[in-house]
Parts: structure tokens; sequence; C-alpha cells
């Protein structure tokens, strides 16, 4: 299309050079048709020369908005890794056998802060300990005063979530206080003699199943 205006404009003052030659008063009027021509190609050129201009700037801002949002979400989960990299350590240290670390560092944040609370009883707002081994010394003291809750149900991840989703909302519901959070094998039923974990807990599974409830997003911050 710019070639064709250029093509256009140049065939239109050739019209004029003739004209200019050659013609009388009758050519004059043909001047004036050639003159508007070329004025019209020319300002049809700028009008499409300006939008060019306008789409390539604003294509150009669109990759750089692109980028810089797709840098700041990986930064973001960067960031989420890095703050969860010593929740992990501390489940896998408390309780290696069922909570593996390549399980629950596929977890969401708020997961794993069910995992640790169901372990220890700990909430986010608890004070930690500065160095991740008496971080986990105090956890193993959390875990085994409570009989070793996932030990004792052989409960995986998955179980537990579904577990502490049900107090949360018996939290949010107000039918139990927020120091009842977590678990206590002496109130959790038991595996069995063969190691097979043991079936959630009856009201826990009628919450799971009851599709008015909406479940209870724990988002740590």
């Amino acid at each position: 299309m710019l070639c064709l205006s250029a093509t256009r404009l140049a065939v239109s003052f050739f019209h004029y050079a003739l004209l200019f030659g050659f013609a009388g008063p009758a050519g004059l009027a043909l001047l004036g048709r050639s003159v508007r021509l070329a004025i019209g190609h020319f300002l049809r050129l700028a009008v499409f020369t300006l939008h060019l201009k306008v789409f390539c700037l604003l294509y150009r801002f669109y990759i750089r908005f692109s980028w810089l949002r797709f840098a700041a979400a990986a930064a973001n989960q960067i960031i989420s890794l890095t703050q969860d990299c010593h929740v992990c350590d501390w489940c896998n240290g408390i309780e290696p056998a069922f909570v593996a670390r390549a399980k629950i560092d596929t977890r969401t944040r708020s997961e794993k802060f069910m995992v640790l609370m169901f372990l220890t009883g700990w909430q986010p707002s608890d004070v930690k300990f500065e160095n991740l081994d008496a971080t986990i010394q105090a956890g193993i003291g959390e875990y085994t005063a409570r009989n070793k809750p996932m030990e004792w149900t052989a409960w995986s991840i998955d179980q537990v979530v579904k577990f502490m989703q049900w107090q949360l909302f018996k939290v949010f519901d107000k039918t139990i206080s927020d120091g009842c959070l977590g678990g206590r094998a002496w109130e959790l039923p038991a595996k069995s003699a063969s190691g097979e974990p043991a079936p959630l807990p009856s009201e826990v599974e009628e919450f799971h199943k009851a599709a008015s409830h909406l479940f209870v997003s724990f988002t740590v911050r």
C-alpha cells in the first residue's frame, strides 16, 4: 500500500509537469485535479505512516509489558518457593516417614501450613525458633506430645489437608477455637493393624461431600 501511494504521487506530479508545459486553460483544470490527487495521496500516505508508527509503538509497549508481567510472575514464584522452603524442611524434619520432601514441595503454601498445623498445632502467627534444627526439635516435641497423629492415622497429605479444611471451617463457624487446631491422636481414628491409613472421620467426609459448603482458603501472607 505504501509503494502504491508513492507511485500514484509520482504519476500525479508527472501529470502536473506535462500540463504546465503543454496545456492551455482546459489543462489548468486538469492541473488542479492532479494537484488535489497528489495532496490526497500525500495525506493518505502521511496518515498511514502515522498509524504504522503508532502501531509499532503500541506493539513494542505490549511486548515490554508482557515481559514485565512474566518477570513479575516469575519473581513472585521464586519468592514464594523461597519463603515456603523452611516450612517444607520443618514438616519433613518432624515426620520424615509420612511427609517426604518431594511430596510436600509440590503443595501450595496453604497446604504446607495445614500439614505443619496438623503435626504441631503451630499457626503462621506463632513465633518460631531462630535456626532450623531448633525449630525441628521443638516441632518434634509438639508432635510427640500429640502422640504423633500422622503416624497414628497413617494419613496421606491429601487426607491431612481435607481434615484441616474441615477444622478451619469449624473455627470460621466458631464451633471450635483456634487453639484446638491440629491433630491429636486420641481424637483421631487409628490405622489398621496392617498399617493401612485410617478413614477420615464421618464429619469430615460429609463436609466435603456437601456442595453448599465453601472451602476455607487458608491463605498465609
